[in-house]
């Protein structure tokens, strides 16, 4: 019996209760809901905004490192074969 009261009540106003429930429930999906991503360093772990733009500066160090790596070895290579071919003349 109180249902049918509610039920008919809803009914009755069903913009003014329908109103604010759509907008808590929109509020609360658009504000409550934080966008996560996989991390592309580490697939099994999901990330939002700042935490991919630290994965992205921590790859982007590494990979300037490993630049400079690379750099060091073929001057190395290079200062090994002027030694060689000092010797060898």
């Amino acid at each position: 019996m109180n249902f049918e009261k509610i039920f008919k009540w809803i009914n009755y106003n069903r913009f003014i209760v329908l109103g604010p429930v759509l907008a808590i429930v929109i509020w609360i999906v658009a504000i409550g809901c934080t966008p996560t991503a996989p991390s592309p360093l580490d697939p099994g772990r999901l990330v939002d905004v700042v935490e991919l733009e630290l994965d992205f500066k921590t790859w982007q160090g590494q990979t300037d490192l490993t630049a400079i790596k690379f750099e060091a070895a073929g001057k190395d290579l290079e200062r090994q074969h002027l030694l060689m071919e000092i010797l060898l003349v």
